[in-house]
C-alpha cells in the first residue's frame, strides 16, 4: 500500500449513536481477529489495515476506521443504511466511523446481490505475488475509500471471488462470512505450497 492514509473521505452522518444489533456480529469481530492474527490486517499507527463486511436487511454491518482490530468489540462495529456517492455522504447506526472503505463495499452489494460478506486486507505475500498465483488483480494502484477503486474492483469480480488491488490489498467476497473465510484459508494453502 503506498498511499499514506489520511482517513475517511466522506461525511458520516449517525442516525443513532449506538452499536448496530445483529446476531452476526460476534462472527465478524471473530473473523477479523483470525486474519489479524495471520498478518493479513496489519496494524499502520492509528488501527488495523482492512475492513470486513456483512449485508444486513437496511444494508451492512462493517469493521470501523482507526480501530485496532485485536482489540474490536461489537461497540466498535457500524451498520452503513444509505450511501450517497455523488455528495459523498454515508448514513450509519454505529459509535465510530465506518471504514474507509465503505463505497467499495456498498457498490459491491449493490450490483451483486448474491453476495452477502466481503473481506478486505492487506496481505503483502499475495499482494506482491499475484500475476504469480494466477490471482486477478485490477490494472492500476488507484486511491483508497473512492468511486474508481470501487469501479475497479467490480471490473474484475467477475473473474475470481478473490482478486488484488494493485499494490493495496485484497478483497474476497462470498455468500456468506464462511464462505469468503474458507477462499481465504484455500488461498493461503496455496501459497504455503507454492512459495
Amino acid at each position: 500500500m503506498t498511499e499514506e492514509y489520511v482517513g475517511v473521505k466522506f461525511a458520516t452522518k449517525f442516525v443513532k449513536k449506538e452499536k448496530p444489533i445483529n446476531k452476526n456480529n460476534e462472527n465478524l469481530i471473530a473473523y477479523s481477529k483470525k486474519l489479524y492474527s495471520l498478518n493479513m490486517m496489519p496494524d499502520y499507527g492509528l488501527g488495523s489495515s482492512g475492513n470486513l463486511s456483512f449485508r444486513t436487511e437496511k444494508g451492512f454491518i462493517i469493521t470501523p476506521t482507526a480501530t485496532h482490530t485485536n482489540n474490536m468489540s461489537e461497540d466498535d462495529l457500524v451498520e452503513v443504511l444509505k450511501v450517497d456517492l455523488k455528495k459523498r455522504k454515508i448514513k450509519v447506526i454505529g459509535i465510530k466511523k465506518p471504514s474507509s472503505e465503505c463505497f467499495m463495499h456498498w457498490m459491491i452489494y449493490n450490483k451483486m446481490p448474491e453476495i452477502n460478506a466481503i473481506f478486505h486486507g492487506h496481505w503483502e505475500k499475495v499482494i506482491k505475488n499475484a500475476k504469480r498465483y494466477k490471482i486477478p488483480s485490477t490494472e492500476k494502484e488507484l486511491p483508497y475509500g473512492t468511486k474508481k477503486l470501487g469501479n475497479s474492483v467490480l471490473d474484475i469480480l467477475e473473474k475470481g471471488k478473490f482478486i488484488i488491488m494493485k499494490n493495496h490489498g485484497f478483497v474476497c467476497v462470498g455468500k456468506s462470512m464462511r464462505e469468503a473465510h474458507d477462499d481465504i484459508v484455500n488461498i493461503n494453502n496455496m501459497v504455503k505450497f507454492n512459495f
